[in-house]
């Protein structure tokens, strides 16, 4: 049996349902760590299913977990694996691993490699990952865009695995909506945070506006401290009866949603590895969305299951959806390509990874 002790955020139901695939593993003794088991910012209230995991939320003290540091230094036999690193205890409990000369594996996002930083603050974080990236058994990386930003931060290809999220594709599937075939509009998604510097949810409203020569419609999915500003901006450009607010969808209505549109509009600025594009994509939605989305740039084929604009591009998101517009005739075809794309990867790849990272350390 090879114990396996795994740090993360939060609760979220695609790492809820990998852990869940996990623990129907045999020879895997698991325990998750929650730095907090809920966030104010995701709301869900659905308890998922686990199988046989222990799960432990932090309780920190001058915010570290001094308990989990202690396991860190002491315990016998057993495989780290920490998510992130941007967190007092994450921070502590990787440095004392590599310190400790501990097996471990760190699961990162997308990082941003192209931020501007604090001098001083920057050279540190420099040296301190120079000096991880020695010690690390493996980095985890969320796809192919994860894969090249940790190379060309320094670390060693052989050390860096191929590890995205996983979806649920029984959960998230094709599904016949009524109300969708009898819509006269073409009907774009958005979901996310409502946080306009992050999503862009406004450059999406935008879009709808500038688009007079078809009769589209935008659903917007989420909540978020930009909400009362998107309102504002749909009644000042006259919207109201074209771009819809959803609020918060639980897990269990989210199939229901994706399947109520043609397309998926993700217009963020910068998104390291969006979850909600695997969903779009496992339920059939084409995807339009930005080019500094890392599960853009990994899944989405332009013309095969979608197509990518330029991030902040207000231009680029407008002929995208244009060309969507006009390839309207094709939408089975890319239906049926998102769909396919999203069988290409199934948890039991990540399942994988972690045995062979296990039988390996």
């Amino acid at each position: 049996m090879k114990k396996l002790i795994w740090l993360t955020w939060h609760e979220t139901n695609y790492n809820s349902f990998l852990f869940s695939s996990l623990s129907k593993v045999k020879d895997i003794d698991l325990t998750v760590y929650y730095v907090k088991k809920r966030l104010e910012t995701h709301p869900w209230k659905r308890q998922p299913l686990y199988g046989s995991i222990r799960l432990e939320t932090l309780k920190t003290i001058y915010g570290v977990d001094w308990r989990f540091i202690w396991k860190c230094i002491f315990a016998r036999e057993t495989y780290f694996i920490i998510s992130g690193w941007n967190n007092l205890t994450m921070f502590l409990a990787i440095t004392i691993l590599a310190f400790f000369k501990k097996k471990f594996a760190i699961w990162s996002d997308t990082p941003r490699i192209h931020l501007k930083r604090n001098i001083i603050k920057g050279t540190l974080r420099k040296l301190w990952i120079e000096f991880i990236f020695t010690k690390v058994d493996k980095i985890m990386a969320t796809g192919k865009p994860g894969i090249n930003n940790f190379i060309k931060m320094g670390i060693k290809r052989e050390k860096v695995i191929n590890f995205p999220f996983v979806t649920d594709l029984k959960h998230f599937d094709i599904r016949f909506d009524e109300k969708k075939d009898k819509e006269k509009s073409i009907v774009f998604l958005s979901s996310g945070r409502l946080v306009n510097s992050h999503k862009g949810h406004d450059l999406a409203i935008m879009a709808v506006k500038k688009i007079t020569n078809h009769n589209i419609k935008l659903k917007i999915a989420g909540i978020g401290p930009d909400f009362i500003k998107l309102k504002e901006l749909v009644k000042k450009l006259e919207l109201q009866d074209r771009v819809e607010f959803l609020g918060w969808i639980e897990i269990d209505d989210l199939p229901a949603f994706y399947n109520s549109g043609h397309a998926y509009l993700h217009t963020s600025h910068f998104d390291p590895f969006p979850n909600s594009v695997l969903e779009a994509m496992a339920c059939g939605l084409p995807v339009i969305g930005s080019d500094m989305a890392g599960s853009i740039l990994d899944r989405v084929e332009e013309g095969y299951n979608g197509f990518i604009h330029k991030s902040g591009s207000l231009i680029s998101i407008i002929e995208k959806i244009n060309v969507f517009i006009d390839n309207i005739w094709r939408i089975e075809d890319l239906r049926k390509n998102a769909r396919k794309t999203a069988l290409c990867h199934r948890v039991d790849y990540n399942i994988d990874v972690i045995k062979n990272i296990l039988d390996n350390a």
